[in-house]
């Protein structure tokens, strides 16, 4: 007999009494209510799908508000999410899951694009600030660096960007975005900032910086034209000088690198004569106070031998 046939047969009118009555009944009988109830479920199994049916349409819009608010709950949101994240381990309905979801994408794949479409569309500006916030976490910073780093080693991907950076219309574009991207204030003032440290630190980065500046200057004051095109086309590299000029002395702040051939011995409007002027063999280490005195002056191969630098 379920509590709701024996309201009638309570035997207490007091609401308190019989409130704990019930409780009581309940815990005594707990095994016998429920197969009570799971006999009437199945005897009436069409009727109680029918009357859950119609409550749900009389009162759908309260329902649903109920579970909203009921959802939005921190602790219940976490509660749901550590349900489904265990659920979700076990293998069969990882199995089950993930071919559920292959086979719905599949037959929806213009629904499912036009509701991407239409969200990204509807939520750029939300989407844009995730996608900001995600990419500045250290963790992620970190992975990118990681996978750029092995991603941009591999031959076919370096092939690849080559080929799309040759195309006249990405070198146009890509001078275009780095002239203005350099012209930033805050960028300038970051560039500057990393020149200076790395400069500091990196003996060899400060000297090819300086070898640059000076072939600049150089061509500034010595041709018509000015420096008009990369080093490179000049027949000049100034890594190579730099590793001509290894090992480093010690003491190098007494020491300047000096053109054993005076620049001013040169035409800087014939490139085949700039290629010789900044060849590598053409520089050497000599003591401050000794290249001042050299200045422009050609001078006998003795001069470096007692004032400059012979690591040996």
């Amino acid at each position: 007999m379920f509590l709701w046939e024996r309201k009638n047969k309570m035997p207490f009118k007091d609401k308190k009494k019989r409130k704990e009555y019930e409780k009581e009944y309940r815990e005594k009988n707990r095994n016998k209510i429920n197969e009570q109830k799971k006999g009437y479920r199945e005897k009436n199994k069409e009727k109680i799908r029918k009357n859950k049916k119609e409550d749900y349409e009389k009162n759908r819009d309260r329902i649903l508000k109920q579970k909203k608010e009921y959802s939005q709950r921190p602790e219940v949101k976490e509660m749901i999410k550590e349900r489904n994240k265990e659920h979700l381990q076990i293998p069969e309905v990882k199995k089950r899951h993930k071919k559920y979801n292959k086979e719905y994408n599949q037959n929806n794949k213009e629904k499912l694009s036009k509701q991407r479409k239409d969200y990204r569309e509807n939520n750029r500006k939300k989407l844009k600030e995730q996608k900001r916030e995600y990419y500045l976490r250290p963790e992620v910073k970190k992975r990118r660096r990681e996978y750029e780093k092995g991603y941009h080693q591999r031959p076919e991907v370096k092939a690849k960007i080559r080929e799309q950076n040759s195309l006249p219309e990405v070198k146009v574009k890509r001078k275009q975005y780095y002239k203005e991207y350099n012209q930033r204030p805050d960028i300038k003032i970051k560039i500057n900032k990393y020149y200076r440290k790395r400069r500091k630190i990196d003996i060899s980065f400060k000297l090819i910086t300086n070898s640059r500046s000076h072939f600049y200057k150089a061509l500034k004051y010595y041709s018509q034209t000015g420096k008009i095109r990369p080093s490179k086309q000049y027949g000049v590299n100034h890594e190579a000088i730099i590793n001509h000029l290894k090992p480093f002395p010690k003491d190098l702040e007494n020491y300047q690198v000096d053109h054993i051939i005076p620049l001013s011995k040169f035409d800087h409007n014939i490139p085949e004569q700039i290629k010789r002027a900044w060849a590598p063999k053409n520089h050497a280490w000599l003591l401050t106070e000794a290249n001042l005195s050299k200045h422009d002056k050609l001078v006998h191969p003795d001069f470096y031998k007692k004032y400059g630098y012979n690591p040996n």
